[in-house]
């Protein structure tokens, strides 16, 4: 029964690609995000908290390291520690205000495009 139905003008499946095309590169638009979800947040409180930690440990290890060597115990550790909290702290703020910049230089730019 198919040998007697004629073949299918070229054009038809040209056209259905073409359909298909013009469909496809319709739906490439970005999708907006959400602003922070569960995931992303977790990834926010790791990264500070990493921050605020790294801090303590490589002042307390360069107290406690300076301790042993000039035998101040534990004059050094105290105030190495100290100035490794400070660092942490600083480096939280900065973290903090880069991830706040972000969203409002993308807010800058969709207004742009507007």
């Amino acid at each position: 029964m198919a040998e007697n139905q004629p073949p299918a003008p070229p054009e038809e499946p040209e056209r259905a690609f073409e359909a298909r095309l013009a469909k496809a590169r319709g739906d490439t638009t970005p999708r907006p995000r959400p602003a922070l979800n569960e995931s992303s947040a977790f990834g926010v409180v790791t990264r500070l908290v990493a921050e605020l930690v790294s801090g303590l440990v490589v002042g307390g290890g360069i107290g406690w390291l300076l301790d042993r060597w000039l035998g101040t115990k534990p004059w050094l550790l105290v105030v190495f520690f100290i100035l490794g909290a400070g660092a942490g702290m600083t480096n939280i703020v900065r973290a903090a205000r880069q991830m706040n910049a972000m969203p409002e230089a993308k807010q800058e730019d969709k207004e742009n495009e507007q």
